[in-house]
């Protein structure tokens, strides 16, 4: 049988369990938690952004990159979820995987991961549970998954 990871995500916590059986409990064996995802935009920036003149008129506005910096957060921790995942990939430590995130999450989740380990994917669900009980997560998750588990 092939070893099924389920992830449960978002923004600021990924959190890993196996599921053995298609009627047994799923069990915690990782949680990666993002830490600067939970604070505030301006407690993640130490500087404030610099000053610019309109060419018109008399108003001055603050200078800031095309992303917010809690959307640059949360791509890095994307990233960082997706190479765990990559690693433990090619490591031969899970056959399949079930993915369980945020909406905005998941996105980023998809287009960071690779190829290879998004092909590992039987089933994408958007949903923000990441801080549910582990039953809780297991009963959110389609019937018709256990059935691919046997």
């Amino acid at each position: 049988m092939k070893t099924t990871w389920i992830v449960v995500a978002s923004s600021s916590q990924a959190r890993f369990f196996t599921a053995d059986t298609a009627t047994g409990p799923i069990t915690e064996f990782y949680d990666l938690v993002h830490s600067e995802s939970r604070l505030h935009a301006r407690d993640i920036t130490s500087d404030l952004p610099g000053k610019g003149f309109d060419r018109q008129g008399e108003g001055r506005h603050g200078l800031d990159s095309q992303t917010p910096i809690k959307k640059r957060e949360s791509i890095q921790f994307a990233r960082e979820v997706s190479e765990y995942l990559n690693q433990a990939r090619r490591a031969s430590q899970f056959g399949r995987l079930i993915i369980v995130a945020a909406p905005a999450f998941l996105g980023e989740l998809r287009s960071t991961m690779h190829n290879d380990t998004a092909s590992a994917v039987i089933h994408w669900l958007e949903k923000n549970i990441a801080k549910e009980s582990p039953e809780k997560i297991r009963s959110s998750l389609p019937d018709r998954l256990w059935g691919l588990l046997d």
